[in-house]
């Protein structure tokens, strides 16, 4: 019989909540129940090993020709992606316990098989890396094509492997210039029930495309703003499969609600999807009656699913996660604001009258008066981190760096994929979030004049904000395991090689 206290143990090391002791202000923190207090629910995960599973990679790479464009160290957006599925690849093989096969397709207007499923091992390990190196960039970009097919593929696989575990990693850095962009077209051809990575790097690519499609069934959404930083987000994906400890995870609540940054509403449950090695997660609850109020954990142990009763601390101050809270709040009405002007700006694109008689008057008026409620914000935040000696705090520095970041990018046309990064970033609690944000020149080379940029606040009296965003080593929720994953996608590639071959001549 299995024993669940054993379970228990090896799995969250830590599930516990508490409340502020004062009622909530709901100018600060609107919410549907009246004299309720404000809270958190903290799990820990246990550090685990790397999955015993049979696992199946698919990767779709874009090989169109806008892969040749350079970067700012010179080598192109596709010699990046090179480098870093190779690093990928390098790591799986690596990993003993994980048994891992690889499908490689890049697409431009056309299917090619790159590589076709293989289990990697270490006699075929430098023939896949040879083919990786010949991806050449080359006609336009059919998103609709890759998603069509895949999703023919992965369904053949499921059947062939029903044991085994399937990850789509789909990476593109633009925009839809063949096949269909009709967004519910495209979010239909998504394979529902497996992880899809959505990834799109620089900032050409169709954000609010990816975001939608990134929003299907176990599927998320990425951007790299930076490639030189793109294995830091790989490794992120790469830990969050191998090193998985539960899966189709839910909060369930009795007596009081959680918050779902999504939405930006308060629910009584919350799937928040899987729980991997080392996680350390808090979300934001309320309640009015914090005497009666319980919270489970709800996971799937292989075939077994478990409840993980939280267990109550004293009452204790909070202001750090209220000001969590406000920061998630204010960055969902940014990409409010965000959608908005994209349906505009679409809407002028095809000269469709808008709906609304003033939308565009509306939208600057909407525009300004989120600009200096972001300013006041940070400022009061400062204050409160001068105030309490935390200006060194990670926690809150990271808060501060996703205000200034929607502050500079929500009325560009860049807005949707920073504030969209970043609140997804925060409300995930992930380990690797956007940070290099467009200069004043860059706004220029795109074709941005600093007059048309308001998100720079250079107009109009608007407010300026003068903030230094963190480095990656100072995001609060970076885990020792997932580091060094991250690391090693980011390393030097002759490096990982000439250690993978050490280690197979070693054994």
């Amino acid at each position: 019989m299995v024993n669940l206290i054993d379970i228990t143990a090896n799995t969250l090391a830590q599930n516990t909540f508490c409340f502020e002791g004062s009622i909530v202000d709901i100018k600060k923190i609107p919410v549907p129940i009246e004299n309720s207090k404000f809270g958190i629910l903290n799990f820990t995960a246990v550090t685990s090993s790397e999955t015993d599973k049979e696992l199946d990679f698919v990767f779709s790479v874009d090989c169109s020709g806008s892969m040749c464009d350079r970067c700012s160290d010179g080598r192109s957006k596709m010699q990046h992606i090179i480098h870093t599925l190779k690093n990928m690849i390098i790591f799986l093989h690596e990993q003993a316990a994980a048994n891992s096969n690889i499908t490689i397709n890049a697409f431009d207007t056309k299917i090619y098989k790159t590589v076709e499923r293989v289990k990697i091992t270490d006699e075929n390990l430098n023939e896949i890396l040879t083919k990786i190196e010949k991806l050449t960039p080359l006609e336009s970009t059919n998103i609709e094509l890759a998603l069509r097919e895949t999703s023919k593929y992965i369904q053949e696989l499921k059947t062939d492997y029903p044991t085994n575990i399937v990850n789509h990693i789909f990476m593109t850095d633009g925009e839809a210039t063949d096949g269909s962009r009709e967004i519910s077209l495209l979010k239909s051809l998504v394979v529902d029930d497996i992880f899809n990575a959505f990834i799109g790097f620089g900032i050409e690519h169709d954000a609010g495309l990816l975001n939608s499609v990134g929003s299907v069934g176990k599927s998320c959404y990425h951007f790299i703003d930076k490639l030189e930083s793109a294995g830091f987000i790989y490794g992120e994906i790469l830990h969050s499969v191998i090193y998985k400890i539960l899966t189709d995870c839910e909060i369930k609540l009795t007596n009081g609600l959680i918050y779902d940054f999504k939405t930006n509403s308060w629910v009584s449950s919350l799937k928040i999807g899987d729980i991997i090695s080392e996680a350390n997660k808090t979300y934001n609850i309320v309640s009015s009656n914090p005497d009666e109020f319980s919270a489970n954990i709800q996971g799937k142990l292989d075939d077994l699913v478990i409840l993980y009763p939280s267990t109550r601390l004293d009452n204790t101050d909070l202001p750090k996660h209220i000001f969590r809270q406000r920061t998630l709040q204010l960055m969902f009405e940014a990409n409010d604001y965000c959608h908005k002007k994209r349906e505009e700006d679409n809407n002028f694109v095809w000269k469709i009258p808008s709906p609304e008689k003033k939308l565009a008057d509306n939208l600057r008026v909407q525009s300004d008066s989120l600009k200096r409620k972001l300013a006041a914000f940070m400022e009061e935040m400062k204050k409160f981190m001068s105030d309490s000696n935390l200006m060194d705090d990670k926690f809150m520095k990271n808060l501060c760096d996703d205000i200034y970041i929607c502050f500079r990018t929500f009325d560009t046309r860049y807005g949707n994929m920073y504030c969209t990064s970043r609140q997804i970033s925060q409300g995930s609690q992930r380990q690797y979030t956007v940070s290099n944000t467009l200069t004043d020149e860059r706004y220029a080379t795109y074709g941005l004049s600093l007059p048309q940029s308001r998100a720079l606040g250079r107009n109009n009296n608007l407010p300026i904000l003068q903030h230094e965003v963190s480095r990656f080593d100072d995001t609060p929720y970076l885990t020792p395991q997932a580091t060094q994953v991250m690391r090693f996608v980011s390393s030097n590639i002759e490096d990982n090689v000439e250690d993978a071959m050490t280690s197979t001549q070693d054994y």
